[in-house]
């Protein structure tokens, strides 16, 4: 009853795609044949390219497994940032209690330090920051 669904087709695919189906490519496939794997790889491209949700060709478990470990990088860059505002806060207002920080010159140091974090490439070099400014 099957043979009757079937289309005859002629196909040209590249030598080492064919190469490439191995007897344990196959098994892994539980395919019997090469027809058979073709016919499932087809069918399975096809349904993958029409999906509209992914999880149908991923298992959930690996779904929510990838989900936790965003929500965790996620919380572990929310609590950094966090941490590097505080400390930004309170280096600005030590300056200002100091005096040393106007609402003039506050402009003037954002634009220095914008301009020495892209410069920086990930490495801030304390010494140099400390010679750079004048005491």
């Amino acid at each position: 009853m099957e043979e009757l669904n079937r289309v005859n087709r002629t196909y040209r695919i590249k030598k080492q795609v064919i190469e490439s189906l191995t007897d344990d490519v196959m098994m892994k496939a539980d395919c019997k044949s090469q027809n058979e794997f073709v016919n499932d790889a087809i069918s399975f491209y096809v349904s993958f390219l029409k999906s509209e949700e992914l999880d149908s060709f991923i298992s959930r478990t690996l779904l929510a497994e990838m989900n936790g470990k965003i929500r965790l990088a996620s919380d572990d860059v929310k609590e950094v940032l966090f941490k590097l505002a505080v400390l930004s806060y309170a280096c600005i207002y030590v300056r200002v209690v100091e005096g040393f920080l106007t609402p003039e010159s506050f402009d003037a140091v954002i634009r220095k330090s914008v301009e020495d974090v892209k410069g920086l490439n990930g490495y801030i070099d304390f010494p140099k920051m400390f010679r750079s400014i004048r005491w």
